[in-house]
């Protein structure tokens, strides 16, 4: 119940932030569930944009068995088939709105965005785990940034429905040694892609259009560790204007300015038609990943049991640290210890003490949010007298605390 009403709670303060942001989104899938429950309209309104709980959608697109799935706080994404030599499912964002000019889940070539989610291989050295952006599932078309478990290769491929069940894709990739320190951990390794709309100064052809998403570049990049361990280096890297790729542009549809991110998973026959992978701590963004550099948020008991915290992203130096990308909301509460009462939160920063603009601030609210522009320690005090706080009672304080954040908000 907890857990529940922490969510709702990031979730209202998204929705009433501004429009500009409603396309990122986020999801670690600690509330154990990848989508809401369209047949129940008390919990599911597809008028409504969550960006830190999405609606996702599983689409097994070749396949004879399918599996979409939270396990243990991650997506799992199970496919093979008996009847072709490939299979492929997808999940995606789906907020139920395909108009380019309105959906939030789709990303167009007006600005640099981006998607990056920790990838796990379930069946060791079996099928491929990928990364899909620009999708448009009407014409099977797609960039896809793939690892293959079976033989260590990346790949950068532009997909055609049509012309891949010919066998004809257009792809580069770099095998992976295992002497490289970007040779995936199975049990856990990062993948980003990246599209950046800023090409070349120029076409060596002279024909540079500005405006034409041909002239864009993708990148893309895998790593192991932390999520902002990454050394801004990409892997792989496409400028599809001078590197002629694809040949002709995706195959006829060069006017094709949008298209959803997605997490795939997939195999073939040379590796047993099998993917099975999990996906965690996703993130699909405008803008650049190395640009939005994470903030620590530290957390102090006094007098206080455990503070929960929603998302709970973990810092590599555990403890009572958390780790969030720059921007994201989010919401605390705590519980006391014994008969003791909740007194009030203690925030300090974003900025280092020795800064004239470091500030300490103080929050009586049940429940506090925060945004995440700069690196905070956040203190939960409870005090003595009163009787202490049953369970029911606590979720009391937690639902007056949702009303009074939207009240404030509004």
């Amino acid at each position: 119940m907890r857990r529940t009403l922490l969510v709702a709670i990031v979730c209202a303060v998204c929705l009433a932030g501004p429009a500009v942001v409603v396309a990122d989104y986020y999801d670690n899938f600690d509330d154990g569930e990848y989508c809401q429950d369209p047949n129940d309209p008390n919990i599911y309104d597809p008028n409504l944009w969550d960006p830190c709980n999405p609606h996702w959608t599983g689409f097994p697109a070749l396949y004879t068995d399918w599996l979409i799935e939270v396990n243990s706080g991650w997506l799992r994404l199970y496919v093979t088939n008996t009847l072709y030599p490939y299979s492929f499912g997808v999940a995606y964002v789906d907020d139920l709105d395909y108009d380019p000019n309105t959906s939030a889940t789709w990303y167009d070539n007006s600005a640099p965005h981006y998607l990056v989610s920790r990838v796990m291989i379930n069946v060791p050295d079996v099928g491929v785990a990928s990364l899909l952006m620009r999708g448009n599932a009407a014409q099977w078309l797609c960039y896809i940034f793939e690892y293959e478990a079976w033989n260590n290769n990346l790949l950068f491929t532009a997909v055609n429905g049509l012309d891949f069940a010919f066998g004809k894709r257009s792809q580069v990739f770099e095998f992976m040694d295992p002497n490289d320190p970007r040779y995936p951990d199975e049990s856990g390794f990062w993948m980003l892609m990246q599209f950046d709309r800023d090409g070349p100064s120029q076409d060596p052809n002279g024909s540079y259009d500005p405006n034409d998403p041909n002239n864009f570049m993708f990148r893309s990049a895998i790593w192991n560790g932390g999520k902002y361990d990454w050394n801004g280096q990409y892997d792989l890297e496409l400028n599809l204007i001078n590197d002629n790729w694809p040949p002709g542009g995706l195959f006829g549809y060069e006017d094709r300015t949008e298209g959803f991110p997605a997490l795939v998973s997939s195999g073939s026959e040379a590796c047993g038609i099998i993917g099975d992978n999990g996906f965690d701590e996703v993130e699909a963004r405008w803008g650049y990943f190395g640009e939005y550099s994470p903030h620590t948020l530290t957390l102090k008991l006094k007098d206080a049991n455990a503070i929960y915290v929603y998302p709970n992203y973990p810092h590599p130096d555990g403890g009572a640290k958390r780790l969030y990308p720059k921007g994201m909301v989010v919401a605390c509460d705590a519980t006391c210890n014994g008969t003791k009462t909740f007194k009030k939160w203690t925030i300090k920063g974003p900025n280092d003490e020795s800064d004239p603009l470091y500030q300490v601030v103080v929050d009586t609210n049940a429940v506090l949010y925060l945004t995440m522009d700069g690196d905070y320690l956040v203190k939960a005090t409870c005090k003595c007298g009163g009787g202490g706080v049953e369970p029911f009672a606590a979720m009391v304080l937690l639902v007056l605390g949702v009303s009074l954040v939207l009240r404030r908000l509004t």
